[in-house]
């Protein structure tokens, strides 16, 4: 009966050791998709947790992920990217300009009548 018990410790033990991740060393570089430009300040967060970090002038950034991860990156005035972690350490992501921000993203659906009347 201990030896049962034992067994059965033992596999519930490791099982949960397989379901740790592993987190890696991540690093890599934010550029400008139509110029290939470093592109400095964007925000790199790993997905549900409190990872974050930011693009240094060269665009190059560093924090710590796990397999299966997703990476999001932003920078105002462009598309957001979502990336999945895989067992690579190095990441070049191209980010695309945004099409830009509605009136109401600014100032607000009330707001929108007066913007019109002081603009034209």
């Amino acid at each position: 009966m201990l030896i049962i018990a034992t067994m059965i410790l033992a596999l519930l033990s490791s099982k949960q050791a397989l379901s740790q991740k592993t987190p890696l060393v991540i690093s890599g570089k934010v550029i400008s998709d139509d110029e290939s430009y470093p592109l400095e300040g964007a925000t790199i967060a790993v997905k549900g947790t409190q990872s974050i970090t930011g693009t240094m002038p060269d665009g190059a950034f560093t924090l710590s992920a796990a397999p299966d991860d997703t990476l999001i990156i932003s920078l105002s005035g462009y598309e957001t990217r979502k990336i999945k972690i895989t067992k690579d350490t190095y990441y070049e992501v191209a980010l695309k300009h945004s099409n830009g921000f509605s009136l109401s993203q600014f100032i607000g659906e009330s707001d929108k009548s007066l913007f019109t009347e002081l603009t034209h």
